[in-house]
């Protein structure tokens, strides 16, 4: 099973407004219970591609791509910094559910927690991408030093 998906460029930032990472590419695919996700990222006009890889049991799809695109971002953090996956759920919302990503930030001073969340659409992959964009994002936009 192969699956991939290229989400729509994300808008210009307006002016004095922090800049976002931008999603590119996501992919999933899966052989023999494990899996391999692929994230590819863009920030400035800078691409960078983030990869994991394991067993799918129980949310390992969701997990990898979340670890994949934290790998991903961890090419644009300056030394020092580093994100970690504290946790992930998933909430029923009337007839819908959303998934919420829980991120931890470090420097070697402190720790910061990150919360992120997505509605599952058609695709819960690009959910959990964009849940954890939006708690990188969070981030970025509080520390506007910590990416290259």
């Amino acid at each position: 099973l192969q699956g991939s998906n290229s989400p729509a460029a994300g808008a210009a930032p307006m002016a004095g407004e922090a800049r976002r990472l931008i999603i590119r590419r996501i992919e999933l695919g899966v052989a023999d219970s494990r899996g391999r996700a692929t994230v590819e990222l863009e920030h400035d006009g800078r691409r960078v591609t983030g990869n994991a890889e394991g067993p799918l049991l129980g949310s390992g799809g969701l997990r990898l791509l979340v670890e994949a695109t934290l790998s991903a971002v961890r090419q644009y953090l300056v030394p020092g910094w580093d994100l970690a996956l504290e946790e992930i759920t998933r909430t029923q919302i009337g007839g819908s559910e959303a998934l919420t990503i829980l991120l931890v930030s470090g420097t070697p001073t402190k720790e910061e927690h990150l919360l992120g969340s997505a509605l599952f659409t058609a695709d819960p992959h690009e959910a959990a991408v964009r849940a954890t964009m939006k708690a990188v994002n969070r981030m970025l936009n509080r520390h506007p030093g910590v990416t290259e």
